[in-house]
């Protein structure tokens, strides 16, 4: 009888550990993009090292980018960008943590809008935001797709007078990531 404890507790666990891996999907170079349209110039940029995972069985992600990964059309506006108004060196990387709110089985195949709530931090402050998207599955991954506005203000981001003309007050944000599950 020993024996047969030993065993349904060691099959126990391995069944335990393979729904919470399957459950787990994680990415590593997924794409964001931002544009500022302001009346004078548009400024955009993209950047292909958002990493992030999503945790099913409680709805929980965290996603984060490195500020220095975004490339621009110009090596000054990446300059500036990095050095005058995101400040990289001393707040090197953007997050987003928080949950799905919504209680959709990923399991079969589809197409589902998704609504997250959570804490984005950019520039070293933190924001509660409720972000809309949409998550395809198929039988493979998760492909998360989402636009949202970013208030530069909110954030603490200073733009000398000089330059209101030609950068927007509001960030316009597009993601897009494929999330494959975590293979033990």
């Amino acid at each position: 009888m020993h024996t047969f404890w030993r065993i349904f507790y060691t099959v126990f666990l391995l069944i335990i550990t393979f729904q919470a891996a399957a459950q787990t999907y994680t990415a590593n170079n997924g794409h964001v993009y931002f544009l500022s349209e302001a009346p004078i110039q548009n400024i955009e940029a993209h950047s292909t090292q958002l990493g992030g995972a999503l945790r099913l069985n409680d709805r929980s992600f965290a996603f984060s980018i490195p500020i220095e990964s975004f490339e621009f059309e110009r090596s000054l506006m990446q300059q500036h960008f990095n050095e005058s108004y995101l400040e990289s060196e001393k707040y090197p990387r953007a997050t987003f943590v928080g949950k799905l709110l919504d209680s959709t089985n990923f399991a079969i195949p589809g197409t589902y809008a998704v609504t997250a709530v959570g804490k984005l931090t950019i520039h070293g402050i933190t924001q509660e935001r409720t972000i809309g998207g949409v998550i395809i599955s198929d039988k493979n991954r998760l492909t998360l797709e989402a636009i949202f506005p970013v208030k530069i203000s909110d954030h603490n981001i200073k733009i000398p007078r000089l330059l209101f003309e030609t950068i927007a007050e509001t960030v316009n944000v597009k993601v897009n990531m494929v999330l494959r599950p975590v293979k033990t």
